[in-house]
């Protein structure tokens, strides 16, 4: 389900830059790594697809001059960053706990 729920918002945000719906870019550049860093697969690759993600939202916003969803924007990246360190934190302690 997550898998689907990446694809649909990658999808989402790359049809509101397309055709410049704010809340298709802010959604699905939002969301679609914290889907991706709920599937567990690898810290790296989540920090990679978070930092993808800030960029294009960041630059569309700012080259849109919309300030007030581009802080928006910057405070949901910060929270999705923080919630995958603590989601693959949970990941690692168990590997410790099965060896």
């Amino acid at each position: 389900m997550n898998l689907i729920l990446v694809i649909f918002f990658i999808i989402l945000g790359i049809a509101g830059l397309l055709f410049g719906v704010d809340a298709g870019v802010f959604i699905g550049f939002s969301l679609f790594p914290y889907q991706f860093s709920k599937m567990k697969i690898n810290k790296s690759i989540n920090n990679i697809l978070i930092g993808i993600g800030s960029l294009i939202g960041s630059v569309y916003f700012l080259w849109s001059k919309n300030w007030l969803l581009f802080g928006l924007f910057l405070f949901s990246q910060v929270i999705t960053f923080s919630a995958s360190q603590y989601l693959m934190k949970d990941v690692n302690e168990n590997i410790k706990e099965d060896k």
